[in-house]
Parts: structure tokens; sequence; C-alpha cells
């Protein structure tokens, strides 16, 4: 009788482990390959956001570069199709020009590349998505060796099918009373792979023996390393990823097919003012207030196609330019959208001061040469015959031309100081000597209108640091303008003043004054507060502007203080000498 029940329950361990092996093969199989299209899907969704934009503005070899640096990161083949042809693959640059077939609307096959070398002819899992681009759309697959997945199934397997084997051994011979030494390495494997059940991989099972018990531990804890090392490469490209989002310039927003918020990188962080922590799973109008912005991506949701569009921003009237492009499932249903945002506030304002700048430049050249052109004209009609006439014309011609070369050296002057291409010759410079130099040049006119002019420097004033000749054309500039804007009997004085490690100088006078909301626009070219007045006067409008760059250049800065009717006063700083 007891032989008969040793028997039976050997059959009933035979064949429950029969049951369990075949059920944990199938289960895991198909566990195991739902995670890897999962995964492959993830992959080239990402593959295909990031390489989308990229594949419409970059040649056909920073394209492979771009694909073989994102293949690294996710540790999977790429392929990039274009009309059925091979434009990048990050296994074998060589299969770039060859016809490669498209499978539409496959989640994932098993398939043989035809065309690589013999190493290469195996078996892969693969995914293809589809890109749309406005020129042509394109395929990414992303694609793994079918032996890896078949391996991984077919040990864990044989891991579950040895473990039910063990266990059956061990209620058997618990029977013939060998219970204490098989069940508790057994119940010491349980309490260690329950640890690894909550990620614990630190603790291992101490196999004593060198039998099938001893090798099953030896299998789980190879298991728990092989699954450890796979939670930290997933760690690692995910925090690669992040990186990568986190070392863009351009904003990035991903919404889903809802419009609620999946991803905002740093840059959109600080773009829009928001945090990604308190964004993450919103309505994307809840968290940026833009309509305009909303409003294009929820066209673009319903579109399905890749867009660009420029907006302004309130209330800081940024300027910037969203591309978005739709990222789709395995059937092509678009499920959300990647929106890369670039701020172009700045280029759009250089590209104003440029326009404004040609536009200024034609009108100030234009004036005299209109002039000049006309008084010529009116000369070689006949008006040389009268010398009265023709000494007239001709002093109006010779200060039009004076005009003209004022404008050319203020323009060459300048644009060699916006470029940093002047070369300074710095000196320890006396104020008062230069001074002295500059009023010689202005007697005749202070004469003439009667101003007077002074100078307030403490006796133990301290030498600058500076160009003697473009800290003289500084003075030129800001005199030039005293004596032109303050009238007959009034008064012109500098002043000057130690302050810390720089030495503070004071250009004044009792002048017309210049209005308030003009002051922050002073310094800017071609800029004047009485146009006609400064061209009257024979005014380039780029005085105050080479000053500005002057200053800078020695190191120093410049304000204004002003008040109409009163006066004027021009404030700037130059370090003192050594």
């Amino acid at each position: 009788m007891q032989k008969q029940l040793s028997k039976a329950l050997i059959l009933l361990i035979i064949l429950s482990v029969s049951i369990v092996g075949l059920f944990s093969f199938i289960v895991l199989e198909d566990y195991y390959l739902k995670s890897v299209k999962a995964d492959l899907l993830s992959d080239a969704l990402l593959a295909r956001d990031i390489i989308g934009p990229y594949l419409a503005d970059t040649k056909q070899q920073s394209l492979q570069n771009k694909v073989e640096f994102i293949s690294l990161q996710i540790n999977k083949n790429i392929t990039v199709i274009q009309r059925g042809v091979v434009i990048a693959d990050s296994k074998n640059p060589m299969r770039c020009g060859m016809k490669e077939p498209v499978i539409s609307g496959s989640l994932t096959q098993l398939f043989t590349f035809p065309s690589f070398p013999d190493i290469w002819k195996r078996q892969m899992f693969f995914i293809e998505v589809p890109g749309v681009l406005p020129e042509a759309p394109f395929i990414v697959r992303v694609s793994t060796p079918l032996v890896q997945v078949k391996e991984t199934i077919l040990k864990i397997s044989l891991v579950i099918v040895i473990a039910a084997l063990l266990s059956g051994i061990a209620a058997l011979f618990f029977s013939i009373r060998f219970s204490k030494r098989i069940v508790s390495p057994i119940k010491e494997m349980i309490r260690v792979t329950k640890e690894f059940s909550r990620g614990n991989f630190t603790e291992l099972i101490q196999t004593r023996s060198d039998n099938e018990l001893g090798e099953l531990g030896d299998t789980l804890n190879f298991m728990a390393a092989r699954l450890e090392k796979s939670l930290q490469e997933l760690d690692d490209r995910t925090t690669k990823m992040e990186a990568i989002l986190r070392g863009m310039v351009d904003g990035v927003l991903a919404v889903d097919n809802t419009g609620r918020i999946l991803l905002v990188n740093p840059a959109a962080e600080k773009m829009f003012n928001i945090s990604a922590k308190n964004a993450s799973g919103r309505h994307l109008i809840e968290v940026i207030r833009n309509y305009e912005l909303n409003e294009f991506i929820n066209a673009s949701l319903k579109k399905g196609i890749v867009s660009f569009k420029e907006l302004i921003l309130l209330p800081g009237e940024q300027i910037l330019r969203v591309h978005v492009s739709p990222f789709r499932d395995y059937s092509g249903k678009t499920f959300g959208i990647v929106a890369v945002i670039r701020d172009i506030t700045e280029l759009r304002r250089l590209e104003k001061v440029r326009s404004d700048f040609v536009a200024n430049v034609s009108h100030e050249l234009r004036t005299p040469l209109t002039s000049i052109k006309g008084f010529v004209e009116t000369l070689l009609d006949g008006a040389y015959k009268d010398p009265n006439l023709a000494k007239r014309f001709l002093n109006i011609i010779d200060f039009e031309t004076g005009r003209l070369y004022r404008l050319i050296n203020d323009l060459l002057d300048l644009s060699q100081l916006e470029t940093n291409q002047v070369k300074l010759n710095m000196e320890n410079v006396k104020l008062p000597v230069i001074i002295e130099e500059i009023m010689m040049i202005f007697d005749v006119r202070l004469k003439e209108k009667n101003l007077s002019f002074s100078t307030h420097f403490p006796e133990n004033l301290p030498e600058v640091k500076a160009d003697p000749d473009w800290l003289r054309q500084v003075f030129i500039n800001l005199v030039d303008n005293a004596v032109k804007f303050t009238p007959r009997n009034g008064k012109i004085w500098i002043e000057a003043a130690e302050k810390g490690n720089f030495v503070e100088i004071r250009v004044c006078d009792t002048g017309i004054g210049i209005p308030k909301e003009d002051i922050p626009r002073l310094f800017e070219r071609f800029y004047r507060v009485d146009k006609a007045r400064s061209r009257q006067m024979g005014g380039t409008g780029l005085g105050l502007s080479i000053v500005k760059h002057i200053i800078k250049s020695l190191g120093g800065e410049i304000k204004v203080e002003s008040k109409v009717g009163e006066g004027s006063k021009f404030i700037f700083l130059l370090q003192k000498a050594d």
C-alpha cells in the first residue's frame, strides 16, 4: 500500500511538473512578447519624434550620425526608410540606398535581413511606425534579435519547471523523512525570492550543495542578477532621455489626444513659467493660458500632420515658433502630439533693427544727395553764370557734402565699435589736458552764441585709463550736442569726481533738455528728439550711439539726466589709472 502511494505521488509530481512547465512557457511567452512589443513601440515613437524634425533640415551624413546616436541610447537597431529606400541604418550604414520592403500596419513581425552579411542573417523582432513630413512620408523601423527573447523565455520557464520539480521532490522526500534537508533550502529560496520581488537584489540564495537544489539556487541568483541589470539599463536609458530633454535649448511639450500634458522639459518650464510636476496630467489650456497655442495644438491633433506657426506670448510679447509633430500607434491613429517651441524674439528684434538701419541709412544718404543733385542741375542749366547765385549754391553743396562725409565716417566708426574691431591704445590720461584740447575746437562756436564754459575738477583728481583719441571723440560729440541745443547766453560745464575704482564725469548744459519719454531711446542709431532741427544743424543721428559704444569699449557706462527747459547731464564712468 505504501509503495502504491509512493508511485501515485511520483506520477502526480511528474504530471504537475509537466502541466506547470507547459503553462508557464505559454504564459511567460505571451507576457514577455507583449512586453517586448510595448518596448519596441515606445522606442520607435521616441525615435520617430526626434528624427522627424531633424530629417527635414539635415543632410544624409548628419541623419546617419543622429540615428546612430539614438540607437546607442535605446540599445536597438534603427532603420529609416523613405519611398521604399533605406536612408539611414544604425547597424549597417552600407545599407543606405538599398530598397527595403515596408509592411504597413504591422505592429511586430519576424523577418530576416536579406541584404545583410551572413553574420546578420538572423530573425529579428521589429516595429515600423510611420512619420509624416510636408515633403514626403517616412518609416522608422526599430528591431531587436529574436534569439535573445526566446533564450530569456526558455531560461525563465526552465527555472520554473525546475522549481516545480524540486518542490515535488521535496514533498516526496518529506514523506520519506528527508524534509528537513530539502524544505529548509526551499524556504530560504522563497524568502529571498520575495526580496527579489520587492526590488532588493543584495541578498542572494546561499547554496551549500552541488545537487539540483544548489543549481536551482545558482540559477535564481543568476536570474536576479540579470533582472537587476535590466532594471539598471532601463533606468540608464530613462536618465539619458531626460538628459537629452534637459539639454535642449528649445522647449518641448507633449500632450495626449485629449489635450492633457504628458511631458514638459526644463526649457518649456522656463519659457512658460510653469512647473512640469504641476502640469502633468492637466489640460494644456489650464496650465498655459494662451488660446492661440491651445487652438493650434488641438487643430494639429485633429489633422494629424506636421505644422508650423509663429505666435506671440503675452505679457512679455515673446515671439515663439511652434513646430508640432503627431505620434501614432501601430494602426496609424494619432494619440498625441509633440510641440518643439523656439523663442525667436531676439531674432525678430534683430531683423527689425537691420530693416530700420537700412531704411535710416538710405534716408540719410538720399536727403543730401537729392539736394546736391538738384543744385548741380540748376548750375548746369545756367545758374553758374550768376556769380552770387553760383557761390550760394556751391556753399549749400559743400554743406551737404560735409553731411555725407560725416555720416559715412560715423557709420564706419560705429561699425568698428559694434564688431569690436577697434584696437584700443590704453594709456593713463589726464582729463584736464584732454578737455583743454577739446575746448580749442569749440572756441569760435562758443563765442558766436555767447556761451560760457567751465570745468570743475578736484585738485587730486586721478588719471583715467583710456584711449586718448577715442576719449577725445566722446567729449567732441557730447560738447557738440551741448553747443547745438543750448540757447544763446547759456552755460556748459564739465565736472568730475572720484567714485570707487572709477572716475565719474559729467558733461552738463542749460539747454532745451530732453523729454522723459525720449531718454530710453537716446543712444539708438539715427534716433533724434527733434528730427527737423537736428538735420538743420547737420547732425547724423549717430553721435550718441558712438559715444555709448566707445564708453563700453573703455570698460565704463553712460546715462542721461535731463528735464525739458532746464538742461541735460551726460554722466559716464571711466576706470582709474593703475
